[in-house]
């Protein structure tokens, strides 16, 4: 089940916020347990108890829980950079034991954390060029590899589905089978280097009937990324991408897009010459 709330409210009495002392930017008791983030961004520290268990560019702390009667918290750390969020590492504190650290684990951002009565689940979402993964952890093994998850577009979702207007991301459009088809119809066995242009930082709006979306190629911004434009309404979609040293690829022709798109697009376009 996702994160239990009400036992993460239930622990409070199990950790207290301390003032930041003159050398932590954070700093808490855990478990019984001081832990604090040292350090100024680009060199920070999670310590426990005094001792260094993370160190990376970035460090955070997430989530504060109770597995199988082991009190357990959450991190993130990352090496900077644009092109991925911090990944997961999991500090367990046993029952009468010394504190240990599993992880960060070799992925792109925290991921969906499921907290499961003896373990936790991280899963990451696959993308149409890329497959998910999902890691288990549990108190006794640390972290353990649970396999790769295959792409696969939901065939029951179409261009309607898009009113919802719950998209989080341009290249979540691929998880709906009808638009996804109609991506994929434009860009052929170009698809490759759309998608690279999604996978990276992105965001997108909806704008009436419309869903325009972009992104960039992650370690590459802003030299190379994609475009798109959803038509809802007319159940048409419009793509646009830059890859290094070559030129834009619009599909369709840039004179088959209806001027407010040409606009758009040009917008987009522009942001390459800056």
């Amino acid at each position: 089940m996702p994160m239990n709330y009400k036992l993460a409210c239930s622990l409070a009495f199990l950790f207290a916020m301390l003032a930041p002392s003159a050398q932590a930017d954070y700093a808490m008791t855990v478990f019984g347990h001081p832990v604090e983030i040292v350090g100024r961004l680009n060199d920070q520290r999670l310590t426990v108890d005094g001792r260094v268990l993370v160190k990376d560019v970035i460090v955070t702390i997430d989530q504060i829980n109770v597995v199988a009667g082991t009190g357990v918290l959450i991190g993130g750390s990352s090496g900077g950079g644009n092109a991925c969020d911090v990944a997961p590492f999991v500090v367990s504190f046993p029952p009468g034991g010394q504190p240990k650290v599993d992880g960060p684990i070799d992925e792109c951002g925290m991921g969906t954390i499921t907290f499961r009565p003896q373990s936790i689940e991280f899963v990451y979402s696959a993308l149409p060029d890329l497959p998910g993964h999902r890691w288990i952890w549990t108190a006794a093994a640390g972290f353990k590899d649970a396999g790769e998850i295959a792409f696969g577009a939901n065939r029951k979702l179409g261009w309607d589905a898009l009113r919802h207007h719950d998209l989080s991301f341009p290249i979540d459009l691929y998880e709906n089978g009808e638009v996804g088809a109609a991506i994929k119809a434009l860009t052929g066995t170009d698809d490759p280097a759309f998608t690279a242009g999604l996978r990276g930082p992105s965001d997108g709006e909806f704008v009436g009937d419309l869903y325009v979306g972009s992104g960039c190629v992650a370690h590459d911004c802003p030299s190379a990324g994609s475009f798109i434009i959803a038509d809802i309404a007319n159940r048409k979609v419009y793509l646009a991408w830059k890859e290094d040293d070559r030129p834009f690829a619009v599909r369709p022709a840039v004179r088959e897009w209806p001027g407010p798109f040409r606009l758009r697009l040009k917008e987009w376009t522009e942001k390459f010459a800056k």
